[in-house]
């Protein structure tokens, strides 16, 4: 079942967590699958005892962390649910045809968000002084008779 799921999991979280090692559990998942006659069973038991609540403990670390993701028809039906956790840190990704469409964060984590990112205005004002060596020289201008170009 561990090496099912392995398949799915994202380029971007098995990167992420290179200590798993991603590739060897989905060849092994394909080696049962598909070369049963040839399968050591007594191999595959000292495995799952020996490296089985290892990767089960590290996969349930990585779905405490990972964002839960929603179609949008059933974040309408369990929002309570979905208000609830983002309250308690635990955000969601509503999805829209299979895209990510929206992210439901707590209030507080909004606020901490809007107030990092300083307006246009703010910027402008932060620029330091400039002395007119600071600007680059400018060419002087072509001066255009009535008659234009020759």
């Amino acid at each position: 079942m561990i090496a099912e799921a392995a398949g799915k999991v994202s380029v971007a979280t098995r990167t992420a967590h290179s200590e798993i090692p991603w590739r060897e559990i989905m060849g092994m998942r394909h080696r049962l699958i598909h070369g049963y006659a040839d399968v050591r069973l007594d191999l595959v038991w000292v495995v799952a005892l020996t490296q089985g609540r290892d990767y089960s403990s590290s996969c349930s670390h990585i779905k405490r962390r990972a964002m839960k993701e929603l179609q949008l028809r059933e974040a309408k039906t369990t929002l309570s649910a979905v208000v609830e956790a983002a309250e308690h840190g635990e955000p969601t990704t509503i999805t829209k045809h299979g895209r990510p469409a929206a992210v439901v964060i707590s209030h507080a984590e909004w606020t901490r968000l809007k107030t990092r990112v300083p307006s246009f205005a703010d910027l402008l004002l932060a620029v330091p002084p400039l002395d007119p060596g600071d600007l680059p020289k400018r060419r002087p201008a072509r001066i255009v008779r009535k008659g234009g170009f020759k």
